[in-house]
């Protein structure tokens, strides 16, 4: 018998962000996997500062997924005017220091008010999952969970505080503020997802009392966007038969509060040409996701312009052809101190196309991962070049020697246990088991 939950999020497709891909694949498999049926109350996003839209993403929800998209400030006409005008950072700045949890934080009243209009009481909802960030979905999905004495589940992609990449909390007041409402969030919840080991880990030893609550569902891949017929033609007719193609998934960071991200990689590559002159040739670097602007915007120091290219943002399914047809896919992730529990989306789509990986990352949830499924890759630490150095040339060789062929009919095993089918599965089981335990 179907069960209908509610699904509190921020970010929902057609936003091309990692975020909304989470959900959106949720939405998807939850319908076709399980007997959950999400109805969707998600923010109306401000698309005049997104980069693009993934029509495709949004095409995939199911018609039974019903999706209410509640506006906050941030989508308002009014910002809207404020950045056509320039002004809108210091008006940025100000609701920092005046709405908690973060900026989203007026879209919590909303939400909960347009939750109660549609499903009065709490009618015909089996239970609620809250999913972010930002955090101020949290405070939502708890305020309608006491409301209407739901079970409440948090499916936190990140962290809740994460200072190494966020800005830093301003005041003692406000720290105290957002611990309270952490600790709030975390004590009303029945469950607490978080999507690596890593961030289990940290969250148990800070709260050691959510043990019991705690489960570990990570992020994944969806087989139905590796289509090697679909997406950028990553190599040219006529080219050397040993070029080598490196392959990077995503938007182009530059860096993290002054943490190198992609220059950490160009530097070894220049590095690598400078010591091997003959091989620019047959080196070339592509960036699927990232926009020309801003690849050139990082490209300066390094001299690899003629070997490096940027496809612009790309549709879900259009992933397909750049990871078959690549040689070595780039992960990079800098080194954040403590806050190493993070692995990127695009991780789990480099071990389903099963080619070499150049990891220049340091220790931490994504380095434990890749060694743990024994992924044919070489380590490297960030901002270390000679190790990185070393690492490209022993990479580069293994893929010349040996190279690898991505074969999406039959993935690799290491994989499997990534396939968003089997993560749907996994969040409908912890759905079945909080709404057992009837109301509260």
């Amino acid at each position: 018998m179907q069960r209908v939950f509610l699904l509190l999020t921020y970010y929902f497709p057609p936003a091309p962000m990692g975020h909304a891909q989470r959900v959106a694949k949720l939405c998807k498999y939850l319908s076709l996997e399980t007997h959950w049926i999400p109805h969707v109350i998600c923010g109306r996003l401000p698309y005049d500062i997104l980069p693009g839209q993934d029509q495709v993403l949004a095409d995939e929800i199911p018609q039974i997924v019903k999706v209410k998209r509640v506006p906050s400030f941030i989508a308002s006409d009014f910002a809207a005017t404020l950045r056509r005008w320039r002004i809108y950072k210091p008006v940025a700045v100000l609701r920092k220091l005046t709405v908690l949890p973060d900026a989203y934080g007026d879209w919590i009243n909303r939400a909960v008010e347009a939750a109660e209009k549609e499903y009065p009481g709490g009618k015909g909802i089996a239970c609620i999952l809250a999913s972010g960030p930002p955090n101020s979905v949290y405070i939502a999905g708890l305020r309608l969970a006491q409301r209407w004495k739901l079970p409440l589940i948090i499916d936190m992609r990140d962290p809740w505080e994460r200072p190494a990449i966020t800005w830093p909390t301003l005041t003692p007041w406000h720290r105290t503020r957002l611990r309270f409402m952490e600790k709030a969030v975390y004590k009303g919840a029945d469950v607490i997802i978080a999507n690596t080991e890593g961030n289990a880990a940290d969250l148990k030893r800070r709260y050691p009392e959510l043990e019991n609550k705690i489960r570990v569902i990570p992020n994944g891949f969806d087989p139905e966007d590796l289509d090697p017929e679909r997406g950028p033609r990553l190599r040219e007719p006529g080219e050397p038969e040993d070029t080598i193609h490196f392959l990077y998934l995503g938007g182009i960071r530059g860096a993290i509060r002054g943490r190198a991200f992609e220059g950490d990689f160009l530097q070894a590559v220049a590095d690598y040409l400078s010591a091997h002159p003959d091989e620019r040739p047959k080196i070339k670097i592509h960036f699927v996701g990232g926009t020309a602007a801003e690849l050139e915007s990082i490209l300066g120091p390094y001299g690899l312009t003629d070997i490096s290219r940027a496809y612009g943002v790309v549709a879900s399914n259009d992933v397909g052809r750049p990871l078959y047809e690549a040689d070595i896919y780039v992960l990079i992730l800098p080194d954040l101190g403590p806050d190493q529990g993070w692995i990127p989306a695009k991780l789990y789509y480099y071990l389903a196309g099963g080619k070499y990986i150049f990891a220049l990352i340091p220790n931490g949830s994504a380095k434990d991962l890749l060694l743990s499924v024994h992924a044919p890759a070489e380590y490297a630490s960030p901002r270390n070049r000679q190790e990185a150095v070393k690492a490209l040339g022993r990479i580069i060789n293994r893929a010349r020697l040996n190279p690898r062929i991505a074969t999406f009919n039959e993935l690799p095993a290491y994989a499997l246990r990534f396939d968003r089918r089997e993560i749907a599965r996994q969040v409908g089981a912890v759905m079945d088991e909080v709404s057992s335990r009837g109301t509260k």
